[in-house]
């Protein structure tokens, strides 16, 4: 496993990152609020979603190390997106978590360029004012920060601990 900074040291990345410099999208398609439940805030849509629809292209800063809130998209390589980092775990969530290695298009350099990529990806039809979830141990191994789900009651920690209880 990556060394992981204490807490703090986490809460001072998580603070220092700045939202997209592009936050139209976020406006216009999703909007951020509390949710119905102890999650705290969550990634809504003001648009709806067909079945394998790409939702939201996942950008931010890379981290060799996970945090509270970023996605794991290669062994360590640890996406920290604002729109990401507020999609809430679900068991039966209504999108996954897609890595291309080898997607054309996204680099803004070089269009031609293939260029490794997140895209979160509707598993089923999305209405407007539906949260936007995924299950977080699809792609975190250890979470940074383990919690206990409100589907079940069965703490969520990544994958290696999945079939562990």
């Amino acid at each position: 496993m990556g060394s992981r900074l204490p807490c703090t040291e986490q809460l001072r990345v998580r603070l220092s990152y700045s939202p997209p410099r592009n936050r139209l999208r976020l406006i216009n398609e999703f909007t951020i609020r509390e949710t119905d439940s102890d999650k705290g805030r969550g990634l809504y849509t003001k648009k709806e979603y067909r079945k394998e629809e790409i939702v939201l292209y996942l950008e931010g800063n890379y981290l060799p190390y996970p945090t509270r809130t970023s996605i794991r998209i290669k062994d360590d390589k640890h996406i920290e997106s604002y729109e990401g980092g507020h999609i809430n775990h679900h068991c039966n969530p209504n999108t996954e978590i897609r890595i291309h290695n080898n997607f054309i298009g996204k680099n803004q350099l070089n269009q031609t360029q293939p260029s490794l990529v997140a895209l979160v990806v509707a598993k089923k039809d999305i209405q407007i004012g539906e949260e936007i979830t995924f299950d977080y141990e699809t792609t975190e191994v250890d979470m940074a920060e383990p919690f206990e789900c409100n589907c079940h009651g069965r703490w969520i920690r990544g994958k290696i601990h999945r079939y562990q209880e």
